[in-house]
């Protein structure tokens, strides 16, 4: 990448010497050279997993990729120096956010932004990478460089959703009388109501929330839009669960998971929409949704929208 200060054709050895504190003796270490195997974050293995399905990452699919997108919080982006043939980054293009609410809600984030702009910047002067940034995600305005390009809140793609009025559902975990969760209010179609469990102080429920379409159809995706709220609330705030695991069947007994991975990361703002693809788009009766409790002082509860089928 830095072919002025490395010839690839040599080996890179890394010179060490130091001391101890409080000793005069100089500590010379054995030279160390340096692997040339690619090394890739944790971050990067599972968000290629997410959004590729690729459980191993291969030097073939490594070249192939012209484009990638990044959507949620990780720690840097140093994996895209080792993809070669990268032509263009894109920030934050499947996060849905409340038109309303674009600029107030919390971004997505670099946790080494000093990292990650250097990065940034060697890849577009050695590799003339293009970066697109939607919204306000991972780089601050008072640190975005020159060549990335500005964009608005990404314009939700047009899905037309099941009807889901003769569809069956329930919950592992039922209403204690006389509270209402309203579990209906998930598949109304409607996004100015909302499914929420009691709140609790004992322990963190899980929910398993089973739906038969009564046939089988094939499914491309679903779509989640978290609870729309005064940006006052702050128990609505911290009841947003930001993971969603997702499985489907035909016939009740044997379950798949979805998407790729077994659970899925969904956006956590205000009336935010996420909308999660699903590779091959398979046959299916049966959903089974599963969430957790989310934390709101010293109480337990959840809350979503709306689950649309598509």
């Amino acid at each position: 990448m830095l072919p002025e200060e490395i010839d690839p054709d040599k080996p890179v050895i890394l010179n060490r010497e130091g001391q101890v504190e409080g000793c005069d003796d100089l500590i010379v270490f054995d030279p160390y050279q340096l692997s040339r195997d690619k090394l890739y974050t944790s971050d990067f293995k599972h968000w290629l997993k997410a959004k590729y399905g690729q459980s191993e990452i291969s030097e073939e699919f490594i070249e192939s990729l012209r484009e990638l997108e990044y959507d949620y919080s990780l720690s840097s982006f140093e994996d895209i120096l080792n993809l070669p043939n990268l032509e263009k980054l894109v920030l934050g293009k499947n996060r849905y956010l409340r038109t309303d609410m674009a600029d107030q809600v919390p971004q997505s984030e670099l946790y080494d932004l000093e990292r990650s702009l250097f990065v940034l910047d060697v890849a577009n002067t050695v590799c003339g990478l293009a970066v697109d940034r939607y919204n306000k995600h991972y780089i601050p305005d008072e640190n975005l460089p020159a060549y990335v390009t500005k964009k608005s809140n990404p314009t939700q793609p047009a899905l037309t959703c099941l009807d889901a009025s003769t569809w069956e559902y329930t919950c592992s975990e039922e209403d204690k009388y006389p509270y209402n969760s309203n579990l209906e209010n998930l598949f109304d179609g409607q996004l100015d109501n909302w499914w929420q469990p009691e709140l609790i102080s004992t322990l963190a429920r899980t929910y398993e929330i089973t739906v038969d379409m009564k046939q089988v159809q094939t499914i491309h995706g679903i779509k989640i839009v978290q609870k729309a709220f005064d940006k006052a609330d702050s128990q609505s705030a911290s009841l947003m669960p930001g993971m969603i695991k997702v499985k489907v069947s035909t016939n009740k007994i044997s379950w798949e998971d979805a998407t790729y991975v077994e659970e899925n990361t969904i956006g956590a703002t205000n009336g935010e929409t996420t909308i999660l693809y699903f590779p091959n788009s398979p046959d299916v009766r049966y959903f089974k949704f599963i969430v957790n409790d989310q934390v709101y002082g010293q109480n337990f509860s959840v809350s979503l929208a709306e689950i649309g089928v598509f």
